[in-house]
């Protein structure tokens, strides 16, 4: 069966046992989601946490390796929260 991949930008070949279904859209596009992007000081991302709340993507970032020599390094960090329109590129 052929498919648009999303990644390769383009139409591809795939077996239709190596289908997967479409994950459910659970929020319409622009809505807050609860994946919240962890930056420096300057805005550069860093990674990306879930949390419902900012208390939670705090707690959720303390666990991602080295995140406490990064945080010091970068002079601790900033979290937006992302919209469902937001690029994921990083996740």
């Amino acid at each position: 069966m052929e498919v648009l991949s999303s990644q390769h930008r383009r139409l591809i070949t795939v077996a239709l046992t190596d289908l997967l279904p479409a994950p459910p859209t659970a929020v319409a596009p622009g809505e807050l989601t609860n994946a919240w992007a962890v930056m420096d000081q300057r805005g550069a991302w860093l990674f990306i946490v879930e949390g419902d709340t900012h208390s939670a993507a705090r707690r959720a970032a303390a666990q991602v390796p080295d995140a406490r020599a990064r945080s010091q390094s970068a002079g601790g960090f900033l979290y937006r929260r992302l919209r469902s329109s937001d690029p994921q590129h990083l996740r």
